[in-house]
This record gives C-alpha cells, structure tokens and sequence, in this order.
C-alpha cells in the first residue's frame, strides 16, 4: 500500500516472509478490511467506508482479483472496523452491540448504583464520528449478510471481544480466538463467561472460545489485561497484532 506509513516495514515482511505483496495506491489497512468467501466459490471483501466512496469500488476490485459486486464498503463502527464487527462464514457476521453487553450484566449481576452507572453509561457509549450499530445492520442486511448482534464490546473499547481471530477446522467447526477483557474495576462481574455462553449459544458452530491475556494488569485501570495486552501500547488487540490469511483452498476442501 504506497500511502501506509508502514510501507517499507510490509515490503520488508513480505520479503522476510516469502509472501507476495500487492501495491495499492488505496488507503485500505488491514484493520479496516475482511476477505472472505461466499457459499458460491466468488471471493468478497468487507471495507470500511474511511475515506472512500463507491467510485474506488472498481479500482479495489482489480487489484484484489474480486468482482465489484462483490466488494462492500460499510459505515466505520471504530477507527477500524475489526473493533466493531467479525465476519465468520458467509453470510453470517457478528456485530458488537455495547447495550446488550451492558443489559446482560446488570440483568444477571446485583450492582452498586456507581456501577450500575457505570456500565449503563459504558452501554450507551458511541465512538465519536462513528457509526451506530443500527445502521451497520442495516448495510450489512441491505448487502446480503446476516449480522448477529453479541455483548463483544463496552464503553470505549474497555471490553472488545470483537478483534478476534476465527479459526475453522476441518470438520467445520469454529475456534473463537480473543482478547481476554476482564476490567479490574468490575469486580465479580465475569465479562469473559458472559460474552462465551451467548455467542457459542447464538452460533453452535463455535466449538470453543480461547481467551490472550498479557498478563497481569500491576496499573489495576479499567482495561484489565486486555489494555495491558494491547490498547495501551499499539491501540490494537489480537485481530490487529496478526497477519489474517484465509486458507480458501481447504475452504474448499471442506465445502
């Protein structure tokens, strides 16, 4: 990607890696981007809507060897839009929903009224500039995808279990790979039990869910493990600290 700051730093990796690169002269970040493959063997890919427009649908499209059709751009829930959906097989997307995390806590936890306040407050939170969870579902819905609301993030990305790695394996079934999100300051509320029974209950396919701390959190600040993993540092969680490569070829196999 000729405008990322990063350039020589992929161009780099790419060589290091034995891996191909792509120039782009597009502002598309890995972040902010999802490949996938619908039921019919054609690739798609999910884009936020940063800094572009439909007019740059075609350009992106030939160089990412997709049908135009087949390239969507949706509303920026987050800086990045891996804080705020993650894809799973088509046409199923998950979608973090900050008042369902927030109902389901205070619905099965007996609260102080500072907490109480606290997470209805986290609950209500939208990033600034950004998108609400309505309208993403209803471009996701309005593109042919089925969008799953789940308590994967709260205030402003305290919890986010939507930056997640899924891994399929060769039965089919799913590994649910995430941040481990247990703030410090919401003491015997176990967010990570929470945000695990309702998505494996939503979607049966995910067969496991495995959570990455960094460690122990010395700062005791409301980001737990999770801020001293990742936010703290790179403004990113485990989604942003990898390099996502669907394996389309075993898809296939397993189709």
């Amino acid at each position: 990607m000729r405008k990322s700051k990063s350039y020589k730093i992929a161009e780099t990796l790419s060589r290091t890696l034995s891996m191909p690169k792509i120039d782009i002269n597009m502002p598309i970040e890995g972040g902010n981007c999802f490949l996938g493959k619908k039921t019919s063997g054609e690739y798609f890919a999910l884009i936020g809507n940063k800094n572009l427009c439909g007019n740059d649908i075609p350009f992106i499209a030939k160089h990412l060897g997709i049908k135009g059709e087949n390239v969507h751009l949706i509303p920026q829930p987050d800086f990045h839009i891996d804080l705020g959906i993650r894809p799973l097989n088509y046409p199923y997307v998950l979608l973090g929903d900050r008042k369902l995390t927030a109902n389901l806590i205070l619905a099965k936890y007996k609260l102080d009224n500072s907490t109480k306040l606290l997470i209805e407050t986290e609950g209500n939170f939208l990033p600034h500039d950004y998108a609400g969870i309505d309208k993403i579902e209803h471009e996701l819905r309005q593109k042919m995808f089925i969008p799953i609301r789940v308590p994967g993030i709260l205030g402003d990305n305290q919890v986010n279990y939507m930056n997640a790695i899924v891994h399929q394996e060769s039965k089919g079934d799913l590994i649910y790979i995430t941040n481990d999100c247990q703030p410090s300051c919401y003491k015997n509320i176990d967010i990570n039990s929470l945000f695990k029974e309702y998505l494996m209950k939503q979607v049966p396919q995910i067969k496991k869910v495995e959570f990455i701390s960094g460690g122990s959190n010395n700062n005791s600040n409301a980001y737990g493990t999770y801020m001293n993993f990742a936010l703290a540092r790179t403004g990113g969680g485990i989604h942003c600290m990898t390099s996502e490569r669907p394996d389309f070829v075993k898809w296939n196999a397993m189709a």
